[in-house]
């Protein structure tokens, strides 16, 4: 195995049971990384509302965000203006983050389409 078990991962586990006696045990065969080195880096589109967002959960969930491939562009919203913000900075957007701001009021992510 070449890369370490992350919380908020995917992986493929191939398993196989073994008997000895009347016991029987699971082994892990082999551990693939669904998403792993190789995985196609994705866009995403982040709107955020400044009316309503609650700016110090954000921040702070984005501080906690791993360094990756994932490039995030931010459209800001308020009152009739939209500013359209590109970060330097590449995430690695995993389920536990996308999971994590899913329940934000004034936030919408969407992943950007690559035509």
């Amino acid at each position: 195995m070449d890369f370490a078990i992350k919380k908020g991962k995917v992986y493929k586990f191939k398993i196989s049971s073994q008997y000895k006696n009347e016991n029987q045990r699971f082994i892990i065969n082999s551990i693939r990384d669904i998403y792993g080195k190789n995985s196609n880096s994705d866009d995403y589109l982040v709107k955020l509302d400044l009316e309503k967002l609650n700016t110090n959960k954000i921040e702070t969930i984005f501080k906690e965000c791993d360094t990756g491939k994932n490039k995030l562009s931010f459209i800001l919203k308020y009152n009739d203006y939209e500013v359209l913000i590109e970060s330097k900075k590449k995430y690695d957007l995993d389920f536990n983050f996308l999971n994590s701001i899913s329940d934000i009021k004034g936030l919408i992510i969407n992943k950007v389409s690559k035509n």
